[in-house]
């Protein structure tokens, strides 16, 4: 029989990988949400645009998740095809496929959110879903700052920044 302590201690280090890959992800959408979601709003500033906004944005609660739900799950193929020409080697294309999948998909997630939120916050489900994603959002982080690679990274971005200045002065 496998030996408890072993076992804690493997799921621990084989979990790391997919907390800091979690954490890439996560970061990378908390990247872009911002900027995206502002060009999404500039975008939104042409007429035909500014109409179907100004629907979206009177939608009640279960039309706007619709309205939240339909883009992003429409690009879900999209995401899956880059995966899976990972799985095949194909490294560029898939990692091609499924980021531009990721930034369209951010970045029509963060306006409609932006326009959909008061109705979405309306469903109860939805608001306990969101505050748990935010939960879970800081407790990754919380967990790949904790780890001591990512305190050896901070200290060697520390130390090389530090460096850089010194150069430069």
């Amino acid at each position: 029989m496998t030996d408890p302590r072993f076992k804690k201690r493997l799921l621990r280090a084989l979990g790391f990988p997919f907390v800091l890959l979690a954490a890439l992800l996560i970061w990378l959408e908390d990247w872009l949400w911002q900027p995206l979601g502002e060009l999404m709003r500039r975008i939104g500033q042409l007429p035909l645009i500014r109409n179907i906004e100004a629907l979206i944005r009177r939608a009640p609660p279960w039309l706007a998740l619709a309205c939240f739900a339909i883009p992003l799950v429409s690009l879900l193929p999209f995401k899956l095809a880059g995966l899976w020409l990972l799985g095949k080697g194909h490294l560029f294309s898939g990692m091609s496929v499924f980021l531009s999948a990721k930034v369209v998909g951010t970045a029509l997630g963060a306006r409609i959110f932006a326009l959909t939120r008061p109705a979405l916050m309306q469903l109860a489900w939805f608001a306990r879903l969101w505050a748990g994603l935010i939960r879970l959002r800081e407790y990754v982080y919380a967990r790949v700052k904790a780890h001591p690679a990512w305190r050896l990274a901070r200290r060697i971005k520390t130390g090389i920044r530090d460096w850089l200045r010194q150069l430069r002065d």
